[in-house]
């Protein structure tokens, strides 16, 4: 969330920067602001760049992440249920107890 906050903030100044009378008051200023002002939107686009590179990155984690929470989560429920299934009648048989086993394994 914060780098996309950072990515619109630099984004409206990338923006800024480059509006119409921008150009007019640069020709007033001269050359030397012009070329401040060039500067501000190279450094302001590379860093809007940089952000959404960071944003994208995070994202894929966070799915990568997720995934596998929901992954872990299916298992233990699977193994909860076995087990459960298995004591209902107070006794685990032979076919159970292995089906439990080679879930825990995976």
């Amino acid at each position: 969330m914060f780098f996309h906050v950072c990515f619109i903030l630099v984004q409206f100044c990338t923006f800024l920067l480059n509006v119409g009378f921008l150009a007019n008051f640069q020709e007033i200023i001269g050359n030397i602001s012009g070329k401040i002002l060039q500067g501000l939107n190279l450094i302001f686009g590379s860093v809007s760049i940089f952000l959404k590179v960071v944003e994208k990155h995070l994202f894929m984690k966070n799915q990568k992440y997720e995934k596998q929470k929901t992954l872990i989560e299916n298992q233990i429920n699977s193994i909860r249920n076995m087990v459960s299934k298995a004591l209902s009648n107070n006794e685990i048989s032979e076919g159970e107890f292995e089906k439990i086993l080679f879930e825990t394994e995976k």
